[in-house]
């Protein structure tokens, strides 16, 4: 059996060129008849939001940039126990390694997607892309 190369563990989708050790990198892409479209774009030092928050304002940016009414983004937030009001609308959560030494927390609902990028692994992020430039020399 062989071990898994980079290139199919890592998706290298949507890496931000300037992402950086100490950073996490916030973006929202909406999918727009037949395009995609990026919306939101920042970047704010790693040691100001946590894992938590950050979390959460993927949640609200996915809410915001789908248009959702206040009701909805209430109800979003709900648990799963039977009554009323119902839940509503369903958010997608995912984690994924869009490249070695990298986390991608991603948020989506319909035609909305929000992620946050952030260097897990300062001595493997972008390492080959460096040995690469070395090599070009």
């Amino acid at each position: 059996m062989s071990s898994p190369t980079s290139e199919q563990i890592y998706s290298r989708h949507q890496l931000c060129a300037d992402l950086k050790p100490g950073d996490k990198c916030f973006r929202v892409q909406l999918y727009n008849e037949g395009t995609f479209e990026l919306s939101f774009h920042e970047h704010v030092p790693s040691h100001r939001i946590s894992q938590e928050s950050g979390l959460e304002v993927l949640r609200a940016l996915a809410g915001h940039y789908a248009g959702w009414a206040g009701t909805s983004i209430l109800r979003s937030r709900l648990n799963n126990r039977p009554g009323n009001p119902s839940i509503y609308p369903v958010l997608s959560y995912d984690i994924s390694y869009p490249e070695e030494g990298v986390i991608r927390y991603s948020v989506s609902s319909g035609s909305v997607s929000a992620w946050y990028d952030a260097v897990l692994i300062p001595a493997r992020f972008r390492q080959q892309t460096e040995n690469t430039k070395q090599e070009d020399h």
